[in-house]
């Protein structure tokens, strides 16, 4: 399984190690994106507002892999998904 983290959070996620235990959750909303290449608009399905998973880290914080790791987003702003790291589902 793998999750990516946003810039922002990339200090955090350097101190992370093969075998801490993490917990994934879901925000209500999330805003509406761009999709890749093209001014169409991604609209996102509510959240949960809950905990969805718990993982065990299995690899380092590495560079993402969703080819564009610069998102736009509808409203003008822009997030970095820099980097994923590898986790066993628990």
């Amino acid at each position: 399984m793998v999750r990516y983290l946003q810039h922002q959070h990339q200090a955090k996620g350097q101190e992370l190690s093969p075998g801490d235990k993490v917990v994934f959750y879901e925000t209500a909303t999330g805003k509406p994106h761009l999709r890749d290449g093209s001014k169409e608009l991604v609209r996102l399905k509510p959240g949960r507002q809950a905990v969805i998973g718990i993982a065990e880290v299995s690899g380092p914080l590495r560079s993402a892999t969703i080819g564009q790791n610069v998102r736009g987003y509808a409203d003008g702003t822009q997030r970095n998904w820099l980097g994923s790291a590898m986790w066993r589902a628990h």
